[in-house]
């Protein structure tokens, strides 16, 4: 009987290996070895077309072709289309700029006063938040920027890696010192001293339908429900990396966290690792997760690859 179960339960795994491997379609900007498949965002504007952000520029999809917008040879961190379709990058050495047509460009100076910006989002009023590259965090105001710095808030540092608006209206930051909570007047910053954070290094955010924040670092995943921690890593999950480089929650309410090693996908009870020995994956490095309709897009060093 042992043999039996054993044999259905590497069937089953087989089946959904192949299952996975007929609904991942990949993609490159680039058929060559280039850093514009070094893909560092995904978004999508209201009309359904999708926008990546790469280590070479920032592209548009535009039926088969990949259409460059704006200058080539741009690294970017991050970038963030708004309701309005106005499109919000981060770049480094660059700062911030913005976009509403993808063509014409203007540099926003006060966004980023170190010259360059890691992160950047916009809340559930439409304010832009940005997370600076050793400045701390920018906040649109009315007639200026405000800036928020560790010293002053309870910011870990500085240098600010993700940003995440919650559901509760909320706003929390990662860096390389904590995770930080602001929910509009008071800050509290969580850490390895005073909490249950795996690691100071936060690098991914996210929140679930249930007001979970799951909480990515480089040694583990944490989830936080309230004032309750619970941690998973290598050892006690199905986790196939501790580096956690980014989260996402597609239609039906699983975590997708993406490693160095693959990515793994949570459904609440089960772990199941997708990486380039067991699937179609482009690449084991997955440093971006964005769901858009019945999809989950990954961007990885290697290019883009659509869980449908």
């Amino acid at each position: 009987m042992k043999k039996v179960s054993t044999s259905i339960v590497l069937l089953l795994a087989l089946l959904l290996n192949v299952s996975a491997q007929k609904h991942i379609l990949n993609y490159r900007i680039k058929e060559e070895f280039s850093p514009a498949n070094d893909i560092v965002g995904i978004q999508f504007d209201s009309k359904g077309a999708m926008w990546v952000a790469t280590s070479y520029g920032l592209y548009k999809k535009e039926q088969n072709e990949w259409v460059l917008s704006g200058a080539a040879n741009i690294y970017m961190q991050s970038f963030f289309i708004d309701k309005h379709d106005k499109i919000w990058t981060a770049l480094w050495g660059e700062g911030v700029h913005a976009s509403v047509d993808g063509k014409k460009w203007e540099s926003i100076k006060a966004a980023a006063p170190s010259g360059s910006a890691n992160v950047i989002t916009a809340d559930n009023k439409g304010e832009i938040w940005v997370g600076d590259f050793s400045a701390g965090v920018l906040r649109s105001g009315k007639d200026k920027w405000i800036n928020y710095k560790a010293g002053n808030v309870g910011l870990g540092d500085n240098s600010i890696l993700a940003i995440l608006p919650d559901n509760k209206s909320r706003m929390w930051f990662g860096s390389y010192h904590g995770l930080s909570l602001f929910d509009g007047k008071l800050w509290r910053l969580y850490n390895k001293a005073n909490s249950k954070l795996p690691d100071n290094n936060v690098y991914a955010l996210l929140d679930d339908a249930k007001g979970d924040v799951w909480i990515g670092t480089c040694n583990g995943l944490a989830r936080l429900s309230g004032n309750t921690w619970v941690v998973y890593n290598v050892e006690n999950s199905g986790l196939s990396s501790d580096l956690i480089l980014s989260l996402g929650v597609d239609a039906k309410g699983n975590i997708w966290a993406g490693t160095n090693k693959g990515v793994n996908v949570f459904d609440g009870k089960n772990w199941q690792t997708f990486n380039v020995k067991n699937s179609a994956l482009i690449d084991d490095r997955v440093q971006v997760i964005t769901a858009y309709k019945n999809a989950i897009y990954l961007g990885t060093s290697k290019g883009i690859a659509v869980f449908n």
